[in-house]
């Protein structure tokens, strides 16, 4: 979860062991400060970077775009985390420019 453009998606492709410069395939990743994940996308069963473990990804759409979804994507992402068995760890990105001010 975090504000639009601060790396959720390249985040999710890092974690796979994918290079986010060269393959954004699983999640679709653009430097932009306008949204380009619309809607909530959860990958099941990847492995991690190391090849060790499987794990659950869940991208989600940032707050704050240019188009006011706040609410929309908060509720979509209550409704969406609500079906699922367990959440082992919630991750909050923060584009360095926001900590500061």
């Amino acid at each position: 979860m975090g504000c639009t453009g601060c790396g959720k998606s390249t985040f999710c492709n890092l974690i796979t062991g994918k290079d986010p410069r060269k393959d954004n395939t699983l999640f679709k990743a653009k430097a932009s400060a306008h949204a380009v994940t619309n809607d909530i996308k959860i990958e099941s069963n990847l492995t991690w970077w190391d090849g060790k473990g499987k794990l659950t990804l869940i991208d989600v759409p940032g707050l704050q775009d240019t188009k006011g979804r706040d609410q929309l994507i908060i509720d979509n992402m209550v409704k969406n985390l609500k079906n699922l068995p367990k959440i082992d760890a919630f991750i909050l990105m923060l584009t360095g420019d926001r900590l500061g001010n």
